[in-house]
């Protein structure tokens, strides 16, 4: 059995502009119900986000860093992902940094991921990149 890849994109259209960004509730689109992302198997790629158990590929440009602050701790979201162990976050620049870092194209990802890819492009392209996070889990 693979490796199950949960993630959502937090985006801050909350705070109000001169506040520092996720200093109020953000939205949240919980990907969980995407199979297709779940269950893609993207190795390298979960690699370019900090999980690569078998030291695989190029030594992430961030690692797992767990729940960012603005997930409060009795979050749904915190009990939904699982352990800390696991769990990473990124800024919209980040995971494209990432994605670069570890030299890979994003049209040779699965579309799911190149969907989700786009997802963030977009709502970066609306709230700004510091006001975009992916947060992700990887279920071994």
């Amino acid at each position: 059995m693979g490796i199950l890849f949960e993630a959502c994109i937090a985006f801050d259209d909350d705070t109000p502009d001169g506040d520092p960004p996720f200093s109020h509730n953000p939205g949240i689109w919980i990907m969980r119900e995407d199979y297709a992302l779940s269950s893609c198997g993207e190795m390298g790629f979960f690699a370019a986000l900090g999980y690569d158990p078998e030291n695989r590929f190029t030594e992430p440009m961030v690692t797992l860093r767990g729940f960012p602050e603005f997930v409060a701790q009795a979050s749904e979201l915190r009990q939904w992902m699982g352990l800390e162990d696991y769990v990473g976050w990124l800024s919209a620049a980040e995971l494209f940094s990432a994605i670069s870092h570890a030299a890979i194209l994003e049209s040779d990802l699965v579309r799911s991921v190149r969907v989700f890819l786009g997802a963030v492009r977009y709502l970066s392209s609306e709230f700004g990149e510091e006001r975009v996070r992916v947060i992700f889990t990887f279920l071994p």
